[in-house]
């Protein structure tokens, strides 16, 4: 699937750079937009946030975002939504 495609999902996403281990991107649907970022190694990974995102609540997950830099644990998951 193409950036900014649909796909089989409702939305929008726009890929962010980010270190081979990790999968990072924006999803955004009639002004709402998440930010995704997955860690697929067994290592703790650190990416870097854009600012004017925070931590969502309830996803479960243990990340860490401090000074626009997310340590994701090894498998880890992040969600984010605009500050």
């Amino acid at each position: 699937m193409e950036e900014g495609a649909s796909g089989p999902y409702p939305g929008f996403y726009r890929l962010i750079k980010s270190p081979e281990e990790v999968l990072a991107f924006e999803r955004s649907l009639e002004g709402e937009r998440l930010l995704c970022v997955f860690n697929f190694s067994n290592t703790e990974a650190v990416q870097r946030i854009p600012q004017g995102w925070k931590t969502t609540d309830g996803h479960g997950f243990r990340a860490v975002l401090e000074q626009g830099q997310l340590h994701l644990p090894p498998f880890g998951a992040w969600f984010g939504v605009p500050v």
